[in-house]
């Protein structure tokens, strides 16, 4: 199992005074434990981490301070297509954005352009959120990077978006293609297909 302290976004909210929050994989929507204390932090760790029958499920633990300002902005940007909105906005806390919404989705882009400098091998294809929180210096901040599969519904702020169906069936369509696309470059799956279609696969599974 792996303990990762995200030491850069510590650094860059040094001044919170929050607290700190746990985060495990693999608990999508549930609540993460939070505490101002180390001390707590590590008793948690320990009984409801390594000491448990969970202790093999996680392949990683994520630590990250909280920040005062919980409101989160939620970006979907696919440079490739020329999108980049607001898919919605969670946590409580103050508005840090204001339509358009530019410096909000600018940072965005420049987030995913930061990745892809960073990490060109990475198996992500860029394809994905950018959930955005905002200091108490007004420093904005990746909290992370979600599977654009998640959500890219764009449910926030309707006026933003002019045709917010016509925007969601661009990104589905534009996802459902992308991983087709994928998936038909390996030769195995290929063969598969085209044997499905045959006949032949079936009448290999009958002998």
């Amino acid at each position: 199992m792996c303990v990762i302290f995200t030491t850069r976004f510590t650094e860059a909210v040094s001044n919170e005074d929050c607290g700190w929050i746990v985060k495990l994989p693999f608990v999508t929507n549930r609540k993460p434990f939070t505490t101002k204390s180390i001390d707590r932090m590590c008793e948690y760790l320990y009984n409801w981490v390594f000491k448990s029958e969970s202790a093999m499920v996680y392949p990683y633990i994520m630590i990250q301070p909280c920040l005062s300002n919980k409101r989160e902005y939620k970006v979907i940007t696919i440079p490739s297509q020329n999108i980049t909105y607001i898919a919605n906005v969670k946590g409580k806390g103050n508005a840090y954005s204001i339509a358009p919404h530019e410096r909000i989705l600018n940072f965005a882009m420049e987030t995913v352009q930061y990745f892809k400098s960073r990490c060109p091998h990475a198996i992500t294809h860029q394809l994905f959120r950018v959930d955005i929180l905002q200091t108490r210096d007004n420093k904005l901040v990746v909290n992370e990077f979600e599977s654009i599969d998640a959500n890219f519904v764009p449910n926030f702020g309707r006026s933003i978006h002019a045709n917010t169906s016509a925007l969601e069936f661009q990104v589905k369509s534009f996802v459902e293609n992308f991983w087709r696309d994928q998936l038909l470059s390996f030769e195995v799956i290929r063969e598969c297909i085209v044997k499905t279609r045959t006949g032949e696969l079936e009448q290999a599974f009958i002998n």
